[in-house]
């Protein structure tokens, strides 16, 4: 499935249009994004969804995260931005892409896309994982946008894996950035179809399923976990110490 990323650009209905006619399947925008010092939202973010959204592209977004500010922060900012548009994402992806970042933004990010009703995947690359996070395994239940500019519009990630994902998480893989495609600046991915079907909405998560998810984070469990025990909404069974963090 052929998609394209914008961040900045400006796209109108009529050249999505053009777009498909060339074989553009999905798009994404960048909904939140992480210059140095701040984040903001792109001005186009909003007009370009719906632009896409005349022209019968399914469309999603990401949010860029930044050191310093709590993952939760740059979800708000997606959500308020998008408005209406943001129940028809067919998913919402947290983007780690900064030196600086941690595990707990990262949580916090994911945790805050589910309470809003999205599924959730993890926009980032093999250096920043590795070298900026010192490759981390416990997102591997949430399938990963794999950035891996080689100009080639096939999967590589076997090659170069990280983070405890493989091929069945893997969702997409870009391979092109800053790419002019009629008149706009835009990057290509190819992913799975199914990572783009539509879902009814969700709902908040339950005890139970917020349990499950958060059980490999250290400070849930040695600091939350046992109050919530003590109070019996921990089912028997697992005593919040077992199980990963589970995609929806």
């Amino acid at each position: 499935m052929r998609v394209i990323d914008a961040s900045y650009a400006q796209i109108s209905e009529a050249t999505f249009r053009q777009m498909i006619d060339d074989g553009v399947e999905g798009f994404m925008q960048c909904a939140v994004a992480a210059p140095p010092g701040r984040l903001e939202v792109p001005p186009h973010a909003y007009d370009n969804l719906a632009h896409a959204h005349a022209a019968g592209l399914p469309f999603t977004c990401y949010a860029a995260i930044r050191p310093g500010t709590a993952g939760s922060v740059a979800i708000d900012m997606a959500k308020v931005a998008l408005g209406d548009l943001w129940s028809e994402c067919r998913f919402v992806a947290v983007d780690v892409e900064i030196e600086g970042i941690t595990v707990e933004q990262i949580w916090d990010a994911i945790a805050r896309v589910r309470e809003l009703a999205q599924r959730v995947k993890i926009y980032t690359s093999y250096h920043v994982w590795v070298d900026f996070l010192n490759n981390p395994a416990i997102f591997a239940d949430i399938h990963l946008i794999n950035a891996y500019w080689d100009l080639d519009p096939d999967y590589d990630f076997a090659s170069l894996p990280y983070g405890g994902w493989t091929m069945e998480t893997l969702a997409g893989e870009q391979y092109t950035g800053g790419t002019d495609y009629f008149g706009a600046q835009v990057d290509f991915s190819e992913f799975n179809p199914e990572e783009w079907e539509p879902v009814e909405s969700m709902g908040p998560p339950s005890v139970e399923d917020l349990w499950t998810r958060l059980a490999d984070v250290e400070i849930w469990m040695d600091v939350v976990a046992p109050k919530i025990d003590s109070i019996g909404l921990v089912p028997d069974h697992t005593h919040g110490k077992t199980g990963k963090p589970v995609r929806r």
